[in-house]
């Protein structure tokens, strides 16, 4: 099972929260193209969530891609080319901005 930390308390809905960390571990690798993620009545009862939360979460997923549902099977996470944020482990500096130049002298 993946591990998700959701917060009664926060000012995001549980859906919302869940969403974003699914999507955080596929962007970062910790979930990979092809890997079955678990189903919508065994993530409920594992996060003692209502259904919903979870079908609206997976449905934000399946919406921008991260990951595909399987007729009567399964959700699956979608391949991406690249984890689109590094691991936190790598120590790549960020690169700055540059400020924009005023070219109307």
């Amino acid at each position: 099972m993946i591990t998700i930390l959701l917060d009664d308390n926060a000012q995001c809905p549980l859906y919302e929260q869940l969403y974003r960390q699914i999507r955080q571990q596929i962007e970062t690798g910790k979930l990979t193209g092809g890997e079955k993620l678990p189903s919508k009545r065994k993530m409920a009862d594992h996060l003692q969530v209502s259904l919903r939360t979870i079908e609206n979460a997976y449905a934000q997923l399946a919406i921008e891609g991260y990951i595909e549902s399987i007729e009567k099977k399964a959700y699956v996470v979608r391949e991406i080319e690249k984890p689109l944020i590094k691991n936190s482990k790598t120590t790549d500096p960020i690169p700055s901005e540059q400020p924009e130049k005023n070219i109307d002298a």
